[in-house]
């Protein structure tokens, strides 16, 4: 499963802000420099591409925790 793995955020007034080291649900890339995303209340919104990595998550089945597996 394909995630983003925000790795920045300069503008404090973006949804993602908070969540920098964390993933958030990937849906596609645009063409716009922004990748379309779905924030924690379930509203689709963006990342843009220099906040954030494409990264492929895993289910580490022992714990049942999500792992990144390739970036």
């Amino acid at each position: 499963m394909k995630k983003l793995l925000i790795k920045q955020c300069p503008d404090s007034l973006r949804w993602y802000s908070n969540k920098i080291g964390q993933t958030v649900d990937f849906i596609c890339d645009t063409a716009y420099g922004e990748y379309k995303s779905r924030e924690d209340a379930g509203y689709i919104n963006f990342v843009q591409h220099e906040d954030a990595d494409i990264v492929e998550i895993g289910v580490d089945v022992a714990n049942g925790k999500d792992i990144s597996v390739t970036n």
